[in-house]
């Protein structure tokens, strides 16, 4: 009996204990009460609601929270990160303003925040360097400033071995502010990027819903490769050549050095029309990376047509100095020109219709964390404009027939008279349509100036510095260096490099000969060839008749010696050369091609 009234005592305590235990412990969420299956932002269903656009990440470089802000104005979206440049990547807006739309819960990770690291959805706001799984935030607000919609996007959750691959991927998400941590499926990931240039059009040289830069247009090119040296108080202007080239649209070769260039090749050089071509195509493929904003004065004065409207304040010149850009003025036939030096001097690029490119190559641009003394060159400031220049546009010129009585022509004085007349009324006619033709043209082309400029007044911009590299050529790359044929008749003797040890003709006995034999190779029908094979000391091409196929200045030069090279590029196709001494012997030589 004691033992039945002790284990009735003990289930007593025992449930007395379940039930505190029922009463006391916390309240478990269940997916129906967390919403699972629902939508992380229900009342968030219409884009054009949006007004304002951020997404931020943690830069472990700087140590701190980075990132885009596009927003609405009148004028169209702009990047407030970025002093308010165009945002006019609409594809990148219409992904962005649609990214949190329509998202739902599709798990329940965790509702601790101790989790929200391992789950990498750690606020980018809140995060201190060192700090490990943070996430991207990304907030649509409207024009009130009220938020719209919100989100911390974490880690990419790995797809499951077979799965049927899905065109949106599963991350972990949750909402800032709270706790707990979800899983949902993102479309659209590429709107989480916070790099300047996908927010952007980053076409240099064309302008958005106008004018379109064509790469087969491009006329003219001149390279200005001076050069800027800073000398404490002031700047010392280095002089470097400017060379110039201009397309040819019919006929070989496709690009010749200009009048007035200081290109100049030499005989035994050519222009590399390669590489133009390629930097023609470098145009083409032009393309921003940053921007930074311009002080007033310079904005100001290239919407008012003029880069110098108005004097550059100490504002400016700083501005300019620290981008690698240094206002001076030249004196040139006793007047003064205000100009803008580049150090890394500057290239103008002349279209077909009139419109021509100034492009200013500047100062290494600085990473994130950098400042611009110790930049490394990922990147270069370039200062770019766009002028009218008529000279790219053939503009017509009058030109009145004459008529002389001659043959069949009436030599009556009034009818000559009349016939003069009719064909110059003619020729001004036509000459009027031309002129028309010209000046609408001209009209064009500075309307898509204007447009242009109005794109460049208020930025100094940022390519890369591969393009760069590309588009900033020296001379060493824009020559290529020709190749010629001829024939030579050597004549050795004792210790010349290379003779026969058996040979015991000295040189004396090798220069008299040499000029015997020159004489012979300019008499009439003469056989150049025979007189080599029959006379001529170079093993190598005796049997060929003296030929030494294609050779270049350069590949001669080291194989028989810098005198030999510049006899033989000094002559015209079938031209013989005196009697030239090199380390070999003594040369003739006969130009075949």
């Amino acid at each position: 009996m004691k033992e039945n009234a002790k284990s009735a005592t003990f289930f007593a305590a025992a449930a007395v204990l379940l039930l505190l235990a029922l009463v006391t412990r916390p309240t478990v969420k269940t997916p129906a009460a967390r919403n699972l299956g629902g939508a992380i932002h229900p009342g968030f269903t219409d884009p054009l609601a949006v007004s304002k656009v951020e997404i931020l990440e943690y830069d472990t470089r700087q140590g701190e929270a980075i990132g885009i802000t596009a927003a609405k104005k009148s004028g169209g979206w702009v990047i407030q990160s970025h002093r308010d440049y165009p945002a006019d990547a609409q594809h990148q807006l219409q992904k962005a303003a649609t990214l949190l739309i329509g998202l739902e819960k599709l798990g329940v990770e965790s509702s601790d925040a101790s989790d929200h690291a391992k789950f990498g959805v750690a606020d980018p706001q809140k995060a201190k360097p060192g700090d490990e799984g943070v996430g991207k935030l990304v907030r649509f607000s409207d024009d009130a400033g009220a938020v719209l919609a919100e989100l911390i996007v974490g880690r990419e959750l790995p797809a499951d071995p077979g799965a049927e691959a899905q065109p949106a991927k599963l991350h972990y998400v949750r909402i800032p502010g709270e706790d707990g941590v979800f899983t949902t499926r993102l479309g659209n990931t590429s709107a989480l990027t916070t790099k300047f240039e996908d927010w952007v059009e980053r076409d240099l040289l064309s302008f958005k819903g106008g004018y379109q830069f064509n790469s087969a247009a491009v006329k003219r090119i001149v390279m200005d490769l001076h050069r800027v040296e800073d000398v404490g108080l002031g700047v010392r202007p280095i002089k470097g050549p400017v060379l110039q080239f201009l397309h040819q649209s019919s006929g070989a070769p496709e690009w010749v050095d200009a009048n007035g260039s200081d290109f100049k090749p030499a005989r035994h050089e050519q222009l590399n029309s390669a590489a133009l071509g390629d930097f023609r195509t470098a145009l083409s493929e032009l393309k921003i990376t940053d921007a930074e904003l311009k002080p007033a004065v310079l904005a100001t004065n290239l919407l008012a047509g003029s880069e110098f409207a108005g004097e550059l304040d100490v504002e400016g010149v700083r501005s300019l100095r620290k981008k690698g850009y240094w206002p001076a003025r030249m004196t040139d036939d006793n007047k003064t020109a205000p100009v803008i030096l580049s150090n890394q001097g500057e290239t103008r690029v002349g279209m077909d219709d009139g419109v021509e490119y100034v492009l200013r190559f500047g100062e290494a641009a600085a990473k994130p964390g950098q400042t611009d003394k110790n930049a490394t060159a990922e990147g270069r400031y370039i200062y770019i404009l766009a002028r009218f220049s008529d000279s790219l546009l053939e503009k017509p010129i009058l030109v009145l027939p004459e008529v002389n009585a001659t043959g069949a022509v009436d030599a009556n004085a009034t009818n000559l008279d009349k016939l003069r007349e009719a064909n110059r009324t003619l020729a001004t006619q036509e000459h009027q349509k031309k002129l028309k033709d010209f000046n609408d043209k001209a009209d064009t082309a500075q309307r898509r100036v204007r447009e242009l400029n109005q794109k460049y007044a208020r930025w100094y911009y940022v390519i890369g510095e591969d393009v760069y590299k590309k588009l900033h050529l020296e001379r060493a790359t824009l020559v290529q260096e020709t190749s010629i044929q001829a024939l030579h008749l050597l004549v050795a003797y004792k210790g010349a490099r290379g003779a026969d040890e058996k040979l015991a003709r000295t040189e004396d006995e090798a220069r008299k000969l040499a000029v015997e034999l020159h004489k012979q190779a300019n008499a009439k029908d003469a056989d150049f060839g025979k007189l080599a094979r029959e006379n001529s000391d170079d093993p190598g091409s005796k049997l060929s008749s003296g030929a030494l196929g294609d050779f270049t200045y350069t590949g001669i030069t080291k194989e028989i010696g810098d005198s030999f090279a510049k006899a033989a590029f000094a002559l015209e196709v079938n031209g013989t050369s005196p009697v030239v001494q090199s380390p070999a012997g003594f040369h003739i030589i006969r130009r075949s091609k």
